[in-house]
């Protein structure tokens, strides 16, 4: 394994997609990529020191035919700084998805975003990029403890009051009935 990274990095640093003889093939010339970045809404925020899933879509727009291509796939900060990266060779003809999981323990809570970049055919280059969040997990649990208090508050208010409210209710019912009565008797007196 080694070495095919050895032989796979030579030949990107000598020219990837260059043919032995140092000339592209007609393949290589006319290769022409796109690439593009999915990440499913479950992982568009996840928890600290959990993996994100996302997929990279590799289309060949140019000529048919298999091309081996140099792929880095890059977590940046808010301030374009890398904080994880891993690189691989892969082989397209028409087109290729890659489902890839990247490990994020030890990156801190804050804006991230997943920057892919292809390069090809003696040194032509792609890019693309999709942005995820990493949220603090006991964030989400102090969020959820305010909601029960105030759900367990609300209750507590209501069981309360409920005597007092049936207390009130009853001594209007009261008023309202001696207004009843007052009226008639003025109405018949």
């Amino acid at each position: 394994m080694k070495f095919f990274i050895f032989v796979a990095l030579v030949l990107v640093l000598g020219g990837l997609g260059s043919s032995i003889h140092g000339e592209l093939t007609e393949v290589e010339r006319n290769a022409l990529f796109d690439i593009f970045i999915e990440i499913p809404d479950e992982y568009q925020n996840v928890n600290i020191d959990e993996d994100i899933l996302f997929t990279l879509k590799l289309v060949n727009l140019g000529g048919a035919g298999r091309i081996d291509v140099f792929l880095e796939y890059s977590v940046l900060d808010v301030n374009r700084e890398v904080v994880l990266d891993k690189r691989e060779t892969v082989a397209i003809e028409t087109q290729a998805s890659f489902l890839r999981e990247l490990n994020l323990e030890g990156i801190p809570v804050g804006d991230y975003e997943i920057y892919a970049k292809m390069i090809y055919a003696d040194g032509k280059t792609v890019d693309g990029r999709h942005s995820f969040k990493i949220k603090s997990a006991e964030a989400e649990r102090n969020v959820l403890i305010w909601i029960i208090a105030g759900i367990v508050l609300l209750i507590g208010l209501a069981i309360f009051l409920y005597p007092k409210m049936k207390l009130i209710r009853d001594k209007m019912r009261i008023k309202s009935q001696v207004r009843k009565i007052v009226r008639k008797s003025r109405v018949q007196g």
